[in-house]
């Protein structure tokens, strides 16, 4: 079952969704369940994985494009550079730089409801707001921008509980739990899970 699924998501980066953020969660939620199965399993799975990602970063040239662009935005972001916002990885690193500007103008209790929307256009072009100022495509930080270290406790705890409820489970429901929880906790990473109505329901339930 677990190869399986390894060539099921390694065809999908290279052929179809180019990288999505739901297919690196789903990689983790397999090695999660290798971990639960022995040490044998947890090797395989492991090698698996490093096998799925070299031959993703091989045969995908979108792929390897966008780890490219990514490596020299965090290059030039590091060096204090302007970031090249021509692709996802460049556009996240802008929109998260953006906001730790803004939390740092008010870091205990955020700017209020609906500021990241009102504030973060001073970073960007108008063509540009239509990604960036919608969210800054990271829950704790969006949280952090307008309800401020208040906001990113919260949502912290709030995976917390996921993970401890996941971990005290009943075996069979443990896997399940700790699997929702990363899930979650990718999505939450790299875009905002409780922003969008259709993930917002799916995580809540």
């Amino acid at each position: 079952f677990i190869a399986l699924t390894q060539v099921v998501s390694l065809a999908s980066l290279i052929f179809l969704l180019e990288s999505k953020t739901g297919l690196v969660a789903l990689l983790l939620v397999l090695l999660l369940l290798a971990f639960t199965h022995g040490k044998r399993v947890v090797l395989f799975a492991g090698f698996a994985a490093l096998t799925m990602l070299l031959l993703a970063f091989n045969f995908s040239p979108v792929l390897a494009g966008q780890l490219e662009s990514l490596t020299a935005d965090l290059s030039a972001l590091v060096a204090g550079g302007q970031v090249e916002r021509t692709s996802s990885g460049g556009y996240r690193l802008a929109m998260w730089s953006a906001s730790l500007q803004l939390m740092a103008q008010s870091w205990w209790c955020g700017h209020g409801t609906g500021s990241y929307a009102a504030l973060s256009p001073q970073f960007f072009t108008a063509a540009e707001c239509a990604v960036a100022c919608v969210h800054p495509h990271n829950q704790w930080l969006f949280f952090g921008v307008e309800y401020g270290l208040l906001g990113v406790a919260v949502i912290s705890f709030l995976v917390y509980r996921m993970a401890a409820l996941g971990v005290s489970a009943p075996t069979h429901l443990s896997l399940l739990g700790c699997g929702l929880t990363l899930l979650f906790s990718v999505v939450a990473s790299f875009n905002s899970p409780l922003w969008l109505p259709c993930e917002r329901v799916f995580f809540i339930s």
